[in-house]
């Protein structure tokens, strides 16, 4: 959902839903003590589905960055009934790197927020010939 509704169209929030279970080998897999990337603490005596709800906000502030918050709530994780549940909360900062950067002197005194193009025409003053003689 785009943040419309909020007077903040570049804002969005969303909420996803997941449900996993493991496939009888990995279950006999774990409960042997093997272990892979995310899941195996040495048993997976009570196997189960492991439930997932996860919410994001994400936004744009300081001109090119934009920002993201994460929250997840987690019941049985890693396959395992004697686990969680537990919540998970995350954040990001992420670079706008298709924005366009604005020079010292375009951001006026050093400021540097980004240069649209609408605003380099509403500036008339004369840009200095920094070419090599």
């Amino acid at each position: 959902m785009t943040g419309q509704r909020w007077s903040r169209p570049d804002d969005h929030f969303g909420v996803g839903v997941v449900v996993n279970r493991a496939s009888s080998a990995a279950e006999h897999f774990f409960n042997a003590g093997g272990l892979g990337i995310l899941v195996g603490d040495g048993q997976l005596p009570h196997p189960g589905s492991e439930r997932l709800v996860e919410t994001y906000y994400s936004f744009r502030s300081l001109g090119a960055y934009g920002f993201r918050w994460i929250t997840q709530f987690i019941v049985s994780p890693a396959y395992n009934r004697d686990r969680g549940p537990v919540s998970v909360f995350g954040c990001a900062c992420m670079p706008d790197l298709s924005a366009p950067v604005a020079t010292m002197r375009e951001a006026g005194q050093g400021r540097g927020m980004p240069v649209t193009p609408a605003s380099r025409e509403a500036d008339p003053s004369p840009r200095p010939d920094l070419r090599m003689p």
